[in-house]
């Protein structure tokens, strides 16, 4: 924290009044499926995004992100997204988020930096978002809770930063401890907290070297149309939802729970629904629902593995996950699939999984230290294939969101 008060300090010659920070998020589970409100199980990360603001006498934005060396400015009064602005967007559509509450307020001067890779999988837009919306909160003397994170982050990656929106992972980024698995069920906006592993083991990422590839709008469109329709089981509605699909402005409009419904919530209520029409479906609503049947069921044995400590049942819902995403909804790619199996064939790995979007990102895999370390030397063959040494990153405790008091007050 104290790197970004210096380098706050270094860009605009003056202290922050505020710095706040906000963790990523790994996933273990079921992020395919959360648009359609279905549960996650996720993991904030040690690392964060660290926010610093001072305010402004007059109507200026400034946004400095050191990381990457850029600059970009605005006024409050003239905010919207830009696309030469690209990463500024996010920060800026936190504070369109803040103004259209009625809030009123003058120029800011905002740093923004962390350690969280970007643009792979790992929540650091989300984390961006939530950091952003408590430092701006506490500038504003706002009381605690008048700007709920989440919603801020749905509006600022929707609007301004044309990115998907994940509840989960603005949620566990608020409000989990990063090195506790969380449990949320979308579409009850229920959070909670889960056991630790036990020592020894520990989740580890490993980087692919690949960028993910997001389904573009349409694509998603159609596949969180597809989803939905898992979702609702319920074929009565069709033409009523086919409208309101054609008539959407977009995936990315608002919060996947604020405009859908889900009456399937568990693995066996999913069964009962699809067991006589699965085989009516066409070929990606068949694999679509397959999917989601399977991931929620993998998704209760984890919960109740974590709570039982059953490390290798834990780590057999990873394993099992991934061969559904590879085979069923197809995001995994040669890369991704050579990480999981080489983790297969290393003794101490119970489980190994892709995280995040797919098609490239990181594997997050289950494991000792001791079968870390076989595991990091078999990783020395992925270079030479491919081109591209894989980092890796032990998940550990962190302090999670966190608000520090005014530095200076002008």
């Amino acid at each position: 924290m104290n790197d970004i008060v210096a380098l706050h300090r270094a860009e605009y010659g003056r202290e922050p009044e505020v710095t706040a920070s906000a963790p990523g998020v790994a996933h273990l589970l079921g992020e395919h499926i959360e648009d359609a409100g279905f549960p996650t199980l996720s993991m904030a990360t040690h690392m964060s995004v660290h926010v610093a603001m001072s305010r402004r006498k007059d109507l200026s934005l400034r946004f400095f992100a050191p990381d990457i060396g850029e600059r970009r400015r605005t006024g409050v009064s003239s905010i919207k997204p830009r696309d030469e602005d690209r990463w500024a967007n996010v920060p800026k559509g936190i504070i369109a988020f803040v103004l259209s509450r009625g809030h009123r307020m003058k120029g800011v001067d905002i740093t923004i930096a962390g350690d969280i890779p970007r643009e792979r999988g790992l929540g650091a837009s989300s984390a961006v978002c939530v950091a952003t919306a408590l430092a701006m909160e506490r500038l504003l003397d706002l009381p605690r809770g008048s700007i709920d994170p989440v919603a801020a982050s749905a509006y600022a990656k929707s609007r301004y930063g044309r990115l998907p929106v994940s509840d989960s992972d603005a949620t566990v980024s608020a409000f989990a401890r990063p090195g506790f698995p969380v449990l949320y069920r979308v579409g009850q906006r229920d959070f909670q907290e889960l056991p630790g592993l036990d020592a020894p083991y520990q989740f580890v990422l490993t980087d692919s070297g690949l960028e993910p590839e997001r389904l573009d709008e349409e694509e998603r469109d159609v596949y969180g149309h597809v989803l939905q329709g898992c979702a609702d089981g319920d074929d009565d509605d069709e033409a009523e939802e086919d409208e309101e699909h054609k008539s959407s402005p977009g995936p990315w409009t608002v919060s996947p729970t604020e405009r859908r419904r889900v009456p399937i919530s568990n693995s066996k209520d999913a069964k009962e629904e699809f067991s006589d029409t699965l085989e009516l479906l066409d070929t990606m609503a068949r694999r679509t629902c397959q999917h989601v049947m399977g991931e929620l069921e993998r998704i209760e044995h984890a919960v109740e593995a974590l709570r039982s400590g059953d490390t290798a049942a834990l780590g057999k819902t990873l394993f099992r996950s991934q061969e559904s995403l590879r085979d069923l909804l197809e995001v995994s790619c040669p890369e991704l699939d050579w990480l999981v199996k080489r983790a297969v064939e290393v003794p101490g790995v119970t489980g190994s999984r892709l995280s995040g979007p797919g098609l490239g990102g990181f594997t997050v895999t289950l494991l000792t230290p001791d079968s870390a370390a076989d595991y990091g030397e078999r990783l020395e063959e992925y270079e030479r294939i491919f081109g591209f040494k894989p980092q890796q990153i032990v998940l550990r405790e962190g302090p999670g969101a966190t608000v520090h008091e005014k530095l200076k007050k002008e």
